[in-house]
């Protein structure tokens, strides 16, 4: 499963805003983005929407919607210095949060209408306590 890419979080917030929150590594005697620290923060997020809507929702290739929050939740995780984590950030985590509570109350949709998920659910329940052989007569 890969829902964002490395390559994703560039394209979305820029090469320099990630090195401010990753740091930068050396590499042919230039500075650069540390993407290792990045992917960590790719692997926390999909790990977390996994834990929120794994079960409802295919995430082998998901929708814009489900990137979109997941690239919000990524920054999040990469803020290593409180002074970093600006309440923009945050509040777009806690939105990304919500959301993922949502599908998975099926108040939202992780996808487009008439999606669906295969798979069954299985109902167990205890043995019926007023039977027609008990209640005969009443």
């Amino acid at each position: 499963m890969s829902i964002i890419t490395v390559n994703d979080m560039k394209a979305a917030f820029g090469i320099d805003a990630l090195k401010v929150l990753v740091g930068t590594i050396e590499s042919g005697g230039k500075q650069v983005l540390n993407e290792a620290r990045v992917q960590v923060g790719i692997d926390q997020t999909e790990s977390e929407i996994e834990s929120y809507i794994g079960s409802y929702v295919s995430l082998d290739s998901p929708k814009n919607v489900v990137k979109m929050y997941a690239l919000d939740m990524a920054r999040y995780h990469l803020v290593t210095k409180d002074t970093q984590r600006t309440d923009l950030i945050h509040e777009r985590y806690k939105a990304a949060l919500l959301w993922l509570k949502d599908v998975a109350q099926g108040k939202a949709s992780a996808g487009s209408s008439g999606e669906s998920v295969s798979g069954s659910a299985v109902v167990k329940s205890p043995d019926r306590v007023f039977t027609n052989t008990l209640m005969a007569g009443y």
